[in-house]
């Protein structure tokens, strides 16, 4: 062997080479996934985006374990499984036991059981049409601020508590930044998750300079269902210490946002970030949750 093929075949050699590997390894890998997303929108292309929906519920229900534990809540509690309703919802949710056990134990009334007054300042982020706001005006009558982003919701908001001067309608989103975001219209399911049919733009703001421009320095209630956008809402009230100035806080995360994978894993981080200035007063994961501060 040459001195040349001696020096090469030493240890200088193997570290580019090991390099030179790693790269190509990390290189394959990505293309491996943007091949499989390639594919999967594709799929769902060729088959039409019903046809997909529906493969992926029938992967979510019948071919899952979740399923299975759905049928025996049915046999368990008849009473409440065998509602054309519950079904509907509980297939929305695709058969998780946090939406299992929110019917088997009549949790609904947990929504509205907060210590409340006429005094007390309510943030409802997401408001929908008003159903949550407006069960929470006729019990408690308290000051109630609604955050909604889309003008149709918002033309139907005003027109609903407009006898109502404590209710004030607020017609943005909020998030962790200033933003304007394209929402899927789907209901009550309307968001930026939201696929298919008609589509608008509407404006986000940054979640803690919008509860201070609206002098919002105590909030007894915040309430917030918006369709995966609590993960950022909830993430810039920590991060910017607004957070503490709520004595409660009720929220839906959505399992389905961004994906099932992450939705477990942003979760796991919120709550814990959230343990350290509250307490958890109940929980049904992926359905609804409420903290109170200590």
């Amino acid at each position: 062997m040459t001195k040349w093929m001696q020096k090469a075949s030493g240890p200088r050699m193997v570290r580019p080479l090991a390099l030179a590997f790693a790269a190509f390894t990390v290189s394959a890998i990505a293309n491996i996934s943007n091949c499989a997303k390639t594919l999967k929108d594709f799929i769902r292309r060729l088959v039409g985006h019903r046809a997909y929906n529906f493969a992926y519920r029938l992967k979510k229900g019948p071919l899952s374990l979740r399923y299975y534990l759905y049928l025996w809540y049915r046999v368990r509690r008849p009473d409440v499984f065998a509602q054309p309703s519950v079904q509907r919802i509980v297939s929305m949710f695709y058969f998780s036991r946090g939406i299992l056990d929110w019917h088997a134990d009549s949790a609904r009334e947990r929504l509205f059981a907060f210590p409340l007054d006429q005094q007390s300042v309510v943030v409802d982020v997401g408001g929908y049409v008003g159903i949550w706001s407006e069960e929470i005006v006729k019990r408690y009558d308290p000051r109630v601020i609604i955050f909604e982003p889309l003008p149709r919701f918002v033309h139907v908001l005003r027109e609903k508590f407009s006898s109502h001067p404590k209710v004030t309608v607020v017609p943005f989103g909020l998030s962790k930044q200033d933003q304007a975001v394209n929402f899927g219209i789907r209901e009550q399911s309307s968001g930026s998750g939201a696929k298919g049919g008609e589509t608008e733009v509407v404006q986000l703001r940054k979640a803690s300079s919008a509860l201070s421009e609206l002098c919002l320095d105590r909030i007894d209630l915040i309430s917030m269902n918006i369709e995966g956008g609590e993960y950022d809402v909830l993430s810039e009230l920590i991060d910017s210490g607004a957070i503490r100035k709520c004595k409660h806080v009720q929220v839906q995360f959505h399992e389905w946002h961004p994906d099932f994978k992450q939705s477990h894993l942003l979760r796991q981080q919120l709550t814990r970030a959230l343990a350290q200035t509250h307490r958890l007063m109940y929980c049904y994961p992926f359905v609804w949750e409420a903290w109170e501060r200590q």
